[in-house]
C-alpha cells in the first residue's frame, strides 16, 4: 500500500490540505492500517503500523520517526481497533493473543500480558484496555479489562440474558459500543430476539432491555453497525427498512421509522439529524442519502447520488 498518512492527516495540519510529509510505507495486511492520533503537550504523535510489522510513532508536525518497535506476531488485518492509546500508553493486540503496552513518548515496553483465550477486539474502557475474548466459564465471549499502567486484571464483564425462551451470550458479531465518555459500554446480544445491556467500568449492570421478534430486534448484526448519537444508538431492525433507537441512559427501545421497500444504513450524525445511506427505496433504485430526525423518524431531506462507477460504495 502506498503511503497515505500525510494525505489523511493533512486537514489537521493545514487548512488548505497541503501534504507536509510522507510516512514510511504502511502495512499491507489491512485495507487501511490503524492510525491513532495521540495529543500531548510535547507535540502530537501519530501511531500506526509499517510494512515490516513495526509499530511506529511519528511526530505530527513533521513526520519524523520518534520510535519504532518490532512486533513478533502480526496484528489481525480484520481488527481495526487492535492499536489503541490509553493515557500515555500505546496498547497493541497481536494475533498470538498477547497485549503489549508501550510508553507513548519513548516506545519502551511497559508491560506484556499473554491472554488465556484468543481475543478479536480491543477497546478502551475507563482508560484501560479491554479485550473481547472467550469466557472461561461458559460458551460465549466476555469483556476482560486490564490496568493501563500495570497490566493487572480488572473486573470482567460477562454479558448474558434470557429472551424469547433463549439464553443469549456475546458472540463474534455482537456489537460492543463504548460510550463517548469512555466510562460505560453497551452490548447487544441475540438475533431475532435478544437484549441490550449497559455496564459500567466496575463490571456492574446498569440496565437491561429484553427484546423479541415483536420488537423487530435485528435478525443479524452483520452489516448492521449501530450509530451513536448524542443520547442513543440507532440501527436497523428485523428488516433493513426499519430504524430502531435505543436510549443510552435508560435502555428504552423503540421503532422510530418503517420505510417500506427501503434498505437503510445509518451512516453519520450532524447536529440533530441522522444521515442514512439508502441502497434503494420504493422511490429510487439508485443510492441516496436521507436526513432523518432521530427522535421522530421524520424524513427531512433526500440527496440523490449520480454514480458513474457502479463499484463505488458508501
Amino acid at each position: 500500500m502506498p503511503s497515505v498518512l500525510a494525505t489523511a492527516l493533512a486537514p489537521q495540519i493545514d487548512p488548505l490540505y497541503d501534504a507536509r510529509w510522507d510516512s514510511p510505507t504502511l502495512s499491507e495486511n489491512a485495507t487501511i492500517p490503524p492510525v491513532i492520533l495521540h495529543e500531548n503537550l510535547d507535540g502530537d504523535i501519530v501511531i500506526t503500523l509499517d510494512a515490516e510489522n513495526r509499530l511506529i510513532a511519528l511526530a505530527l508536525i513533521d513526520g519524523d520517526t520518534m520510535w519504532d518497535v518490532e512486533l513478533l506476531a502480526p496484528i489481525d488485518p480484520r481488527c481495526e481497533t487492535c492499536i489503541q492509546v490509553a493515557g500515555d500508553t500505546v496498547i497493541a493486540l497481536t494475533s498470538d493473543a498477547v497485549l503489549h503496552a508501550y510508553d507513548v513518548l519513548t516506545g519502551d515496553l511497559v508491560w506484556e500480558r499473554v491472554l488465556t483465550t484468543p481475543a478479536d477486539r480491543l477497546l478502551i474502557l475507563a482508560g484501560n484496555p479491554t479485550v473481547v475474548s472467550e469466557s472461561a466459564d461458559f460458551a460465549g465471549l466476555a469483556l476482560r479489562s486490564y490496568d493501563a499502567s500495570t497490566g493487572v486484571s480488572r473486573p470482567s464483564i460477562v454479558p448474558t440474558c434470557q429472551s424469547g425462551g433463549i439464553r443469549h451470550t456475546l458472540t463474534a458479531t455482537s456489537p460492543v459500543i463504548v460510550a463517548p465518555d469512555g466510562q460505560s459500554v453497551i452490548t447487544l446480544l441475540g438475533a431475532g430476539s435478544g437484549c441490550a445491556q449497559r455496564w459500567n467500568a466496575a463490571g456492574e449492570l446498569v440496565w437491561e432491555t429484553t427484546a423479541t421478534t415483536a420488537d423487530h430486534w435485528p435478525g443479524s448484526w452483520l452489516d448492521n453497525t449501530p450509530l451513536i448519537t448524542s443520547d442513543a444508538l440507532i440501527f436497523t431492525g428485523s428488516t433493513p427498512e426499519r430504524l430502531l433507537t435505543l436510549d443510552r441512559a435508560t435502555g428504552d427501545l423503540r421503532e422510530i421509522a418503517d420505510f417500506a421497500g427501503a434498505s437503510l444504513h445509518p451512516w453519520s450524525t450532524v447536529g440533530d439529524t441522522v444521515i442514512v445511506y439508502v441502497e434503494s427505496s420504493a422511490e429510487s433504485t439508485t443510492p441516496q442519502l436521507w436526513g432523518i430526525n432521530p427522535h421522530s423518524g421524520a424524513h427531512a431531506w433526500t440527496f440523490d447520488f449520480h454514480i458513474a462507477n457502479e463499484s463505488w460504495t458508501a
